[in-house]
């Protein structure tokens, strides 16, 4: 698994380059019924998708070359490295943030 999930990192700069943005439509959408404003986006990559989720984002990715991407991109959003795992998934999605529930994409 975690040869897969650094599979990217060879290119991560042409990765954050090359690779289109996200559609704001389908950001909205998918944020629609989020539960309260700050979000989780696990396997972050280089941010392409963290950038257009809103202020109150946490970006976990577990490639070293795409996290520095993504910290260079996007300076002001909680970047951290890690590999989400199953069993933490379920205790994610009903973490509290603040009194607001966190939305995890």
């Amino acid at each position: 698994m975690r040869d897969l999930a650094s599979s990217f990192g060879a290119a991560a700069a042409a990765y954050a380059e090359h690779r289109p943005n996200c559609a704001p439509a389908a950001v909205r959408w998918a944020l629609e019924h989020a539960p309260g404003p700050r979000v989780l986006d696990l396997g972050a990559g280089t941010g392409k998708l963290t950038g257009a989720l809103g202020d109150d984002v946490i970006a976990v990715e577990p490639d070293p070359a795409m996290l520095a991407e993504l910290r260079r991109e996007l300076p002001h959003v909680r970047a951290l490295a890690g590999v989400p795992k199953r069993s933490r998934c379920r205790r994610v999605r009903r973490c509290r943030a603040g009194r607001e529930r966190s939305a995890l994409v």
